[in-house]
């Protein structure tokens, strides 16, 4: 689920026409091997070979007053308030186009957290059947940054009934979606609005993300394998890579995750994953070396950590297991999946007290993971359940996530602000 500044981030770059990936979004699951950050970036390379660019046909975008109005409105996202001032000035004076100035006037307003003011300001210009849809939209976002995620939705939803290509919107119930659990919803919303912006990867990698997490990997690798074929930077490139080979490795397409994770380097995080597909592959020895060449860049690396620990169970290296595995427990005490091969290790190696109270923590990590499994496909069915979002929160709390509780909880009072169990638990989480 990602977090406040992650999805402002959203809104920022990738509607414009340079996009990046996130640099917060937390897992939505709370047992899976983590990609890197996302990268940071501010500028994509143009595509070498120009996809083909849809044809607007709302009037806004087919004036050039309303290009930009848009340009204000990005200006705004990045925080560059006296460039949206700029346009507003010139706009302010034209004879037809002045509402323009007051629907970035209202904006402004929106960035500031000065609400009703903006939502005045987005009443005056709804009166005006071509300002409309952005009326909405300046509504659905005071909405949102207030908390009031029911109302943003609504406002958002009414905003493409009447600019469908609204690209803006899109991103904003992406994100909004992927935080209160509508994966689907979201992943609809950020595929589109990637569809609207021939050099938006940022929407693509999110979508990917999204997949993965839901282990609807042949998708995950359409939306990597998107990002690709849109020349993005070095950086963003390496990230789609990572995730690309993650899903095909879940595929089993080994060869194919070996290609993708060509050219990335020799991080800890690629040599991990390399380790992960040998081992898979049977060739134990590569795996093996792969795994503690990963180790001596990062020593606490879980993916590196798992595949050497199996590895040394396999080869029945109790001793060295044994430590290795306690590392890996220390490091991540809620990983039902380290402490299992650490008790699977004790045991082996004759401490039966000790595997066997591992053994037994390790099932109840593990039926708690599956719990919150379960329930997580259950918040995909119903987007709006608040219950749900709150028994989440609680079994975050429970496998030890705090950050990933703390995103359900808000979800939870995002969806209704009259929430007491998430009110409290958030009190007590953030006193």
């Amino acid at each position: 689920m990602l977090g406040m500044a992650c999805l402002v981030g959203l809104i920022s770059l990738g509607c414009d026409d340079r996009s990046a990936s996130s640099s917060n979004a937390t897992p939505a699951t709370p047992d899976s091997e983590p990609l890197p950050a996302e990268p940071d970036v501010e500028a994509e390379t143009e595509p070498a070979t120009e996809p083909e660019k849809p044809i607007f046909t709302h009037p806004i975008d087919n004036i050039p007053e309303g290009k930009r109005f848009r340009l204000a409105a990005r200006a705004l996202d990045s925080g560059d308030f006296p460039a949206a001032e700029q346009i507003r000035l010139e706009l302010e004076s034209h004879p037809k186009y002045s509402p323009l100035a007051t629907a970035i006037e209202a904006l402004a307003h929106v960035k500031r957290g000065n609400y009703a003011q903006a939502m005045k300001l987005a009443e005056a210009i709804s009166t005006m059947p071509v300002l409309q849809a952005d009326a909405y939209a300046i509504a659905g976002e005071a909405f949102q940054r207030q908390g009031k995620w029911t109302e943003a939705i609504d406002a958002f939803r009414k905003s493409l009934e009447l600019n469908p290509q609204h690209i803006r919107v899109h991103l904003w119930l992406g994100a909004i979606y992927y935080d209160t659990g509508a994966m689907r919803l979201a992943t609809t919303h950020l595929r589109e609005a990637a569809s609207l912006n021939s050099s938006d990867t940022k929407s693509l990698l999110l979508s990917g993300r999204i997949h993965r997490e839901y282990e609807q990997f042949e998708d995950a690798v359409m939306d990597y394998q998107a990002v690709l074929e849109r020349a993005p930077s070095p950086e963003v490139e390496r990230y789609a890579r990572l995730g690309l080979a993650d899903s095909l490795y879940e595929l089993r397409k080994l060869d194919q995750a070996r290609e993708a994770l060509s050219g990335c380097g020799e991080t800890a995080e690629v040599l991990a994953r390399l380790a992960a597909i040998e081992e898979a592959a049977g060739d134990f020895d590569q795996a093996e070396r792969l795994a503690a060449k990963a180790l001596e860049i990062v020593a606490d690396h879980q993916l590196a950590t798992l595949v050497l620990g199996r590895i040394q169970l396999a080869q029945k290296q109790w001793d060295s297991a044994v430590k290795l595995l306690e590392s890996a427990v220390q490091a991540a005490p809620a990983d039902h999946e380290s402490r299992f091969l650490f008790s699977r290790a004790l045991l082996a190696s004759g401490d039966q007290e000790r595997g066997q109270a591992e053994l037994e923590r390790a099932t109840e990590l593990k039926d708690a993971f599956l719990q919150f499994a379960e329930l997580h496909q259950e918040a995909i069915k119903h987007p709006s359940d608040v219950d749900i979002r709150c028994n989440l929160g609680s079994l975050a709390e429970q496998l030890g996530k705090i950050e990933l509780a703390k995103s359900w909880y808000r979800a939870a009072l995002g969806l209704d602000a009259q929430c007491q169990e998430a009110a409290d638990a958030l009190s007590r989480l953030e006193p």
